[in-house]
C-alpha cells in the first residue's frame, strides 16, 4: 500500500502537512457538520488489519484529526512492534500538532513525541533507522546536537551490521547519509577531528558527496591523515 505519510522522510521531516492549516481555519456550521460526517466515515472504515489501520490513520490525518490518526498508528505498532514507520509518523504528527498550537501545548506534545520514539526503541534497540530517527528528532526538533551525535554513532555501528548482511535498504548511499549526520553534529559541538573523519567516510561511500568534500576543505582536514583512502585518488 502506498502511504502518503512516507514523503516526510525525504527531507528529514521538515515538511509541514496541510492538515495543520486546514484544521485551524474558521469553519461555518455547515462545514463543521460536513467535517464530522467525514470523521465518522473514517471511524467506520475496516480496522482489522494493519493495512486497514494505515487507511484509517491517513483518513483522520486528512480530516485534521491528529489525535485519532496517532491512535490508529499506535494500534499498528501494538500489532507489530517492529513497524517503525508507524511509530515515526505518530511522533511526527504529535510534534507537528504541538508546533501548530504553540506555547505549553507545544512543549507537552514534543515530550510526548519523544516518548513515542523512546518506546519504539525498547522493541527495536539495535535498528539503525531507530537511531537516525531519534538523532534527527534531537537535532531538528530539540536543537540539541550533543544528544543527536551519540545516536548517529549508534546508527553507524548498527548499519554496518545490516550492510554486511545485505539486508533490505542497505546501500553505500545510506551509509554516506549516516556519516554526514555524524559529521554535521560533530562540527556543531566542536569535535573537528571526528567531523573530518566522518566526512571522509561519507566521501568514501559516495565520491560525489559535495557536502562532505566542502566540510573537509573548510575544516582543513585530510582523509589521508585519518587513514581513510580518498576514492578520487588513483
Amino acid at each position: 500500500m502506498a502511504r502518503s505519510f512516507s514523503g516526510r522522510f525525504l527531507i528529514l521531516g521538515i515538511v509541514t502537512l496541510p492538515w495543520g492549516v486546514v484544521a485551524s481555519a474558521v469553519k461555518t456550521p455547515t462545514e463543521r457538520g460536513d467535517k464530522l460526517l467525514r470523521q465518522a466515515a473514517c471511524e467506520n472504515l475496516p480496522q482489522k488489519s494493519s493495512e486497514d489501520l494505515w487507511r484509517v490513520a491517513e483518513c483522520f490525518r486528512k480530516e485534521g484529526d491528529p489525535k485519532q490518526a496517532v491512535a490508529s498508528l499506535r494500534e499498528i505498532v501494538r500489532k507489530d512492534p517492529r513497524e517503525l514507520e508507524a511509530s515515526f509518523i505518530a511522533a511526527w504528527l504529535l510534534w507537528e500538532d504541538g508546533h501548530r498550537r504553540g506555547g505549553r501545548e507545544e512543549q507537552d506534545k514534543t515530550r510526548e513525541a519523544l516518548e513515542e520514539l523512546k518506546s519504539a526503541r525498547v522493541n527495536n534497540p539495535s535498528h539503525w533507522l531507530m537511531d537516525t530517527e531519534l538523532g534527527d528528532f534531537y537535532l531538528l526538533r530539540l536543537k540539541a546536537p550533543e544528544l543527536a551525535f551519540p545516536e548517529y554513532i549508534k546508527a553507524r555501528s548498527h548499519y554496518d551490521g545490516d550492510f554486511a548482511r545485505n539486508v533490505e535498504n542497505a546501500s553505500p548511499g545510506r551509509k554516506a547519509s549516516i556519516e554526514n549526520r555524524i559529521a554535521r553534529t560533530a562540527d556543531m559541538i566542536g569535535r573537528k577531528g571526528e567531523s573530518v573523519e566522518a566526512s571522509c567516510r561519507a566521501l568514501f561511500f559516495d565520491p560525489d558527496d559535495k557536502e562532505a568534500l566542502a566540510r573537509i576543505e573548510r575544516l582543513s582536514g585530510s582523509c589521508e591523515r585519518k587513514g581513510i583512502k580518498d576514492p578520487r585518488s588513483k
